[in-house]
């Protein structure tokens, strides 16, 4: 138990490598402890070590099934595995368990949007933002809901709640600023805006991401700066070619062209 509470102080300082050492002397001390089983996979998650985590995350959800925070946790780690169904299948547990648990509603809303059922995505998200309003990241997920429903208008209003509660949040700046440099509805477009949002975002990463890079380079073809557009554009395909994200080079090889006749990009829906 000692090494397991210290394990969860240390976690809480951030000291993740540090807390995690302590959970496996937990488990060496008593194998059998559900705790450490739990807070381990839940802390190999945030570390990246998915496949060890769900190993754990199994082990804990064995021992306690009817325990939703294990449920949740396993589905977390299942989902960034894109093991969708499996991941739906323990957030439900998870539900049939707590009916009103944000995290499992909000991984719901997750799941079904990568899995492409938007709908129930949707559904999902506005049930967790019932529990817990002020959640940025769950007001994120449904604003990308809604946009691939085409409700763009509305999905522009939780990015909006997402940068109020969280202005610093990349995926809320960046997003809403793509939005804003190359919606096909005139009514939501702004220029000046989306070259605020995604500057915003650029100067957070320090201009190494080439999806920022992108959307920084349509919010200037917007405002018409079209040789700002074309030198952010040509930075963000040098990032993806370095990275081998052959599909993002090649739009942004389209994307530049239509820079280069001087001519915003407008996203069309598929």
């Amino acid at each position: 138990m000692a090494h397991t509470n210290l394990g969860i102080v240390l976690l809480q300082k951030g000291q993740l490598d540090d807390g995690i050492a302590q959970y496996r002397a937990a488990l060496q001390m008593q194998p059998d402890s559900w705790d450490a089983e739990y807070n381990l996979g839940t802390a190999l998650v945030g570390k990246g070590e998915v496949d060890e985590a769900i190993l754990h995350c199994e082990r804990a959800v064995a021992m306690q099934p009817n325990d939703p925070d294990g449920q949740v946790s396993l589905g977390d780690a299942l989902l960034q595995k894109k093991r969708i169904d499996e991941a739906i299948v323990h957030y439900q547990s998870a539900l049939a368990i707590r009916p009103d648990y944000f995290l499992a509603h909000y991984g719901l809303g997750r799941a079904f949007l990568e899995k492409g059922e938007a709908d129930t995505a949707i559904e999902h998200c506005r049930t967790a933002l019932v529990i817990q309003p002020d959640d940025a990241d769950c007001h994120t997920v449904l604003a990308v809901a809604l946009d691939e429903k085409a409700q763009t208008a509305e999905a522009i209003q939780h990015y909006e709640k997402a940068l109020a509660i969280s202005p610093k949040s990349i995926s809320a700046l960046t997003n809403l600023a793509w939005l804003r440099a190359t919606s096909s509805n005139e009514a939501l477009r702004n220029g000046n805006e989306a070259v605020k949002l995604a500057g915003r975002a650029d100067e957070l990463l320090g201009g190494t991401n080439a999806v920022v890079l992108r959307t920084l380079a349509a919010a200037y073809a917007e405002t018409g700066q079209f040789p700002k557009a074309i030198e952010s554009g040509r930075a963000a395909l040098q990032l993806a070619r370095m990275h081998g994200d052959r599909s993002l080079a090649v739009e942004l090889e389209q994307q530049i062209a239509v820079y280069q006749l001087r001519l915003p990009y407008r996203e069309t829906r598929k």
